[in-house]
């Protein structure tokens, strides 16, 4: 099996972590810079392992709420959702991925401002919703300190 980006993190962080380390003087301040480094790499390792998988989900989550939404919402705001949760993600890449994250956040929130607003069962349901999906994504993208 080829090793992965993740697995070269951590290897970097173990290099880092175990060899550098122990060739510095021990009062270096590239002793600090180094563990940081290697720390960042672990952090790193976690976020590159599962950023596609979040970002595709949570893509696809926005999506079907805009498309719940479209017709109750009406105007101009329901026919933007309308296209925006009619789009799909044009390729993986964690860059195109991020972008299309971006742009679906930006009209989710304008959609829960206008929810906001309103006071029947399916403005709430979707308002609910939509900050189901915000939590989900934010603990997705939690990462887990190594133990020390």
């Amino acid at each position: 099996m080829t090793p992965g980006a993740s697995q070269h993190l951590i290897s970097v962080a173990t290099t880092l972590g175990g060899r550098v380390i122990a060739a510095l003087p021990e009062d270096s301040y590239a002793v600090g810079d180094t563990k940081m480094s290697a720390l960042v790499c672990v952090l790193m390792a976690q976020h590159v392992d599962g950023a596609a998988d979040l970002l595709i989900r949570e893509n696809a989550a926005i999506r079907a709420i805009f498309s719940r939404a479209a017709p109750l919402v009406g105007g101009d705001l329901g026919a933007r959702l309308a296209e925006a949760g009619a789009t799909t993600d044009a390729n993986f890449r964690i860059s195109t991925l991020e972008a299309g994250n971006a742009a679906l956040a930006t009209l989710l929130i304008e959609l829960q401002t206008a929810l906001e607003t309103r006071n029947e069962d399916w403005a709430k349901e979707l308002d609910r919703d939509s900050w189901r999906v915000l939590r989900d994504g934010a603990n997705g993208r939690m990462l887990q300190l190594p133990p020390a």
